[in-house]
């Protein structure tokens, strides 16, 4: 996701950026913060292009789910606060409506199951 707009988050020069340290790229003396970079990836992976004050609950149960078919633990990354935080965070990944977004996380949770049984089946056999 190439494209993304953080000026309509509420303080964003505060809560999106930080000073860049001697050792990082930066044209401006800035880089983005590690939360923000996050929310940014968390839109493609929840397929919705952004956060607005109506979606913030959708957007943070999207992300839960596809925590938990991924198999991460998403208390270690994004909080509801966080998202909060990130209203007005904007993107070019457009927004895949609920029913869409559900059969993806079905289609990951089954390609993960086929994975697990291949592997189990190796391993009864012999393999690794």
């Amino acid at each position: 996701m190439a494209w993304w707009d953080v000026t309509n988050v509420e303080d964003y020069e505060n809560k999106c950026f930080r000073p860049a340290e001697k050792y990082e790229d930066s044209d401006d003396g800035y880089v983005v913060k590690l939360t923000t970079q996050r929310v940014i990836y968390a839109c493609e992976a929840v397929q919705m292009s952004g956060i607005e004050p109506d979606n913030v609950d959708e957007f943070y149960i999207r992300y839960l789910v596809h925590s938990r078919a991924i198999q991460r633990n998403s208390k270690k990354y994004l909080t509801l606060q966080d998202i909060e935080a990130h209203v007005g965070i904007e993107t070019g990944g457009g927004t895949k409506s609920q029913q869409h977004f559900d059969k993806t996380i079905s289609e990951i949770m089954r390609d993960k199951a086929k994975w697990r049984v291949n592997y189990e089946r190796e391993s009864a056999e012999g393999g690794e």
